[in-house]
Order: structure tokens, then sequence, then C-alpha cells
């Protein structure tokens, strides 16, 4: 029967041992879970959320602002946030579109990047984003862009919202440039 007790209490306090492991290391055993303990730590409301195999980009709208975040599962049943960034406008003037991206360096040394956007004029239908160099004049013509640019990722927007997760080199990460596309076809709004 000593035996039997032992038992029980070595279960018990490895498992309180786990769940304490668990808890500081931010993982979590569901993915809302991973969004509350991340920074920030408010309910926003989830305006866009897209899987990307192991990987879900979602993006929270709430009343301290818009957050897009990167959420990382293993053996589909932990759950951590890696990335997190607030969209921004590019101009303060100009909100008609918020963006946001952050890369974290992994283990294959390349970046897992995430890019998000709001938009908030209603003939943006899609959003590119490149990172090509330009001078002064700026270009239109897409297929010239796409020839210049060692990233050019098309963002389909979604009642209002577009995101996506990228595994990056070094020489793609940053110097993104947001073009808002209209149905035609033409940029309607362009900004780093």
């Amino acid at each position: 029967m000593k035996k039997y007790k032992r038992r029980i209490i070595f279960t018990v306090c490895f498992l309180i041992f786990s769940l304490y492991l668990l808890h500081i290391s931010e993982y979590s055993f569901s993915q809302e879970g991973a969004l509350k303990d991340s920074f920030p730590q408010y309910n926003g409301d989830i305006v866009f959320e897209q899987n990307f195999k192991n990987n879900k980009v979602v993006i929270l709208k709430g009343p301290q602002g818009t957050y897009a975040k990167l959420i990382k599962s293993k053996w589909k049943t932990l759950f951590h946030v890696t990335n997190v960034s607030v969209l921004r406008p590019m101009y303060p003037e100009d909100e008609s579109i918020l963006r946001a991206w952050t890369a974290n360096l992994n283990s294959n040394k390349r970046y897992d990047t995430i890019l998000a956007v709001e938009v908030s004029d209603p003939k943006i239908i899609k959003v590119i984003i490149t990172n090509e160099q330009f001078e002064e004049e700026k270009s239109v013509d897409l297929n010239e862009i796409k020839e210049k640019s060692k990233v050019f990722i098309e963002l389909d927007v979604v009642n209002g919202y577009a995101g996506t997760f990228q595994v990056m080199a070094i020489d793609e990460v940053g110097g993104f440039v947001f073009r808002g596309v209209d149905h035609t076809g033409s940029i309607k709004y362009f900004g780093r």
C-alpha cells in the first residue's frame, strides 16, 4: 500500500511540475490560451486567421489596436505565439492600409516572417508585397516590379484583412513595399 501511495504522490507531483514548466515556457494546450498568454494580453476579436502547416497567422482587433500574431504548434497539442506585430499606417495622415511585418530567426538560419494588412478602402481587393529597390520614380508595371524584387507576394483581401507566413532568407527580409491594387489591376496605394 505504501508503494501505491508513493506512486500516486510522485505522479501528482510530476504532473504539477510539468504544468508549471509548460506555463513558464509560454506553451498552452489551446490556440486561445496561447493568444491570451501572449503580449499584449487582451481579448481582441479575431478578424483574420489562416493556417500554414504547423503555423497560423491571426489578426486580432481590440481596444488597444490591431495585432498580427504567429501561433506555432508542436505535436498538434501544444501552442505558442512566437511573433507579434502591431498594424500601423504607412503614413500618419493616410490610414487606407495598416500594415505589419515581423521576422524571427529559426533553427535553419532562415527567418519566420509574418506580413499582415488591414485595408479600409473597399476598392482595394489585393495587396502586393515586394522588396525591390526603387528610385524616385515609382513603377506601376507589376511585371517589371516582379523582375526587380526578390519577394513578390500577392494577398487577397478578405473582409478588409490579409496575412501570410513565409520562411525567408536574410537577403529577402526587410524593405517591404506594400501596394494596394483594385479589381482592374491599378495600384491605388503605395508605401513602405
